[in-house]
């Protein structure tokens, strides 16, 4: 399903009926096109409206200074079923930056219990629990980690934290920026009263000058494309899911 959203696909149906029947006209606006979707600022400009809405800093001195219990939820990214690897090695690089930033937190804060998601898939340990492995690793005691392990996607991982926690405990969700949007709309159709975003792995993050190279053409841009699209029409679906609720 996610490969329709791929720039790629387009281009190559795209080439297929130039090749075939093409104007010339035609084929100097799909140049055109190509070029434009290919090049870091249009997509990065559309990437950083999304990671903008919530600040990269939560305020954790007043969450400590309260003394409350808090959850601090990392979402899960992948993994790979390696077994010659150590848990962190066998997180996919935006699962370990999530885990940190939600390590990082839960270092602050005394009182805050640890939720890691992800699923076991085919491999002999879930995302969730390599992660734990890491988080301990990092200092985290594991009787302040939960894990949560029967989940395929953020609809899943709200509808199970919200099964296992309910839904008034404070929750620290910690995402990809890109993807925070969505995922507090997910967790607020569940109910949860009171969400606190921490974004990070940002993909757009503001330039200090402006840089000539990303004036040229990169396949990486048209995943950038891709990742974007689906955060997009992700956001919409939610409000499907509502209506039907």
């Amino acid at each position: 399903m996610l490969i329709l959203l791929h720039p790629l696909l387009y281009f190559l149906a795209a080439a297929i009926y130039l090749f075939s029947k093409g104007t010339r006209t035609q084929w100097v606006i799909g140049v055109i096109l190509a070029y434009i979707l290919s090049i870091s600022q249009p997509i990065r400009f559309l990437i950083r409206q999304l990671e903008s809405k919530y600040a990269p800093n939560i305020a954790l001195a007043a969450l400590h200074a309260a003394g409350k219990p808090v959850h601090i939820l990392v979402l899960g990214a992948g993994k790979n079923d390696d077994t010659r690897l150590l848990g962190a090695q066998r997180l996919a690089p935006v699962a370990l930056v999530r885990l940190i930033e939600g390590v990082s937190i839960c270092l602050k804060l005394p009182k805050a219990q640890l939720i890691t998601s992800g699923p076991k898939g085919k491999g002999d340990k879930s995302q969730a629990h390599l992660m734990k492995e890491t988080a301990i690793g990092l200092g985290i005691g594991q009787e302040r980690i939960f894990v949560q392990e029967a989940v395929t996607n953020t609809q899943t991982e709200a509808a199970a934290y919200v099964s296992a926690f309910g839904t008034d405990t404070p929750l620290i969700v910690c995402t990809s920026a890109i993807h925070m949007p969505r995922a507090v709309a997910w967790f607020e159709a569940n109910g949860v009263k009171q969400i606190i975003a921490a974004p990070t792995d940002y993909l757009a993050p503001k330039s200090i000058a402006f840089q000539w190279r990303s004036l040229l053409p990169s396949l990486k841009n048209l995943d950038l494309w891709q990742i974007w699209g689906k955060e997009v029409l992700g956001k919409q679906l939610i409000g499907l899911y509502e209506n039907t609720q």
